[in-house]
């Protein structure tokens, strides 16, 4: 019994200490993972996927493939559900000026163009759809 009371207060701490660690995990969750009634997926079709170079790039940049994509979003039930195709860009960066010509397989990114959804809504491509663009470089 002495051991216990030695050792009170380092055991308080570590609880205490155990149960902060537990708060800032849980509230770190990201909101596409939480259980979350307010929270809903949803598929947009038909997002076209557009080219953006980086001044600097002096090469010719041609998009390949994908033109258009399916695009799952996730977010806020009322936020998502008056998202339309419109409401996403789909885009591939090219920002390296030293890209040697041939083929090249880039990323594909995605900007929320709806102010409201900026923060509360997440865009990835949908399953089955590519994750990357083939663009061409050629020299001019």
């Amino acid at each position: 019994m002495s051991w216990l009371r030695d050792n009170l207060m380092t055991l308080l701490m570590a609880l205490f200490l155990s149960v902060l660690t537990w708060v800032i995990i849980k509230s770190s969750t990201p909101p596409e993972r939480a259980a979350n009634p307010l929270l809903q997926p949803r598929e947009i079709a038909d997002v076209p996927v557009n080219l953006m170079v980086a001044p600097g790039v002096t090469q010719e940049i041609k998009l390949l493939s994908p033109e258009k994509i399916k695009v799952q979003v996730w977010g806020l039930k009322n936020v998502v559900k008056s998202m339309q195709a419109d409401s996403i860009q789909a885009y591939v960066h090219v920002e390296r000026p030293d890209m040697e010509p041939g083929e090249h397989r880039l990323p594909i990114q995605f900007h929320l163009r709806d102010g409201q959804a900026q923060g509360t809504v997440t865009a990835l491509p949908a399953s089955g759809e590519p994750a990357n663009a083939t663009i061409k470089v050629t020299w001019k």
